[in-house]
């Protein structure tokens, strides 16, 4: 088992660390991401790993029945980088990622009533998009006034009263307090978003 030195005032103590696996990838554009930073931290950007080594990681991590190209190639040191390359060429776009998650947001259900586990639930799905959202950029200037418009008319009508209550008479500037915000606290207070 791997062992970590922890301290700080010249007295280290060593503790044992779990033996990490490969990143998998499922050949979703959405799971590029995360697994684009893992697999760049513990298996490109280790120095202690031969091109062979690495390429041999990558065909490991790929799903079976997608990018046959890079799984069918042969391990040498030269196809590490042209893999590598392949695979950062078909899904290194922010795009792709940012279109996914706007899809979910376009299909959030218009609630009908008040029910702590669907308007639960919609705030994960906001909270899961704006992650991606933020990386790009994409909420930036007027865009968060349509996006917190939007998920407002999601709610349920007693929970948009409560929200438009909670603004009175606020300024446009002043419309940003996330509607997930209100919602979360009133119907789900455990739940409160961890950007408000």
């Amino acid at each position: 088992m791997p062992q970590m030195s922890v301290g700080g005032d010249g007295a280290d103590v060593w503790l044992n660390m779990p033996q990490m696996s490969v990143p998998k990838f499922s050949g979703s554009c959405v799971d590029w991401p995360g697994y684009y930073n893992a697999f760049t931290s513990l298996i490109h950007n280790n120095s202690n790993l031969s091109n062979v080594q690495k390429l041999h990681f990558l065909k490991e991590s790929l799903p079976a029945n997608r990018n046959n190209d890079i799984r069918q190639m042969q391990l040498t040191e030269e196809n590490y980088s042209v893999g590598w390359g392949m695979m950062i060429k078909r899904l290194n776009n922010p795009r792709l990622v940012f279109a996914h998650h706007m899809n979910a947001i376009y299909v959030l259900p218009r609630l009908q009533k008040d029910n702590t586990d669907l308007i639960h639930s919609m705030l994960s799905t906001v909270n899961v998009c704006l992650a991606p959202f933020r990386r790009v950029q994409a909420l930036d200037g007027e865009l968060q006034h349509w996006f917190s418009h939007y998920v407002a008319s999601r709610l349920p009508k007693e929970t948009h009263n409560a929200w438009e209550h909670h603004l009175h008479k606020s300024t446009l500037g002043v419309l940003m307090v996330p509607v997930t915000t209100v919602a979360a606290s009133i119907f789900c207070p455990v739940a409160q978003p961890s950007w408000t």
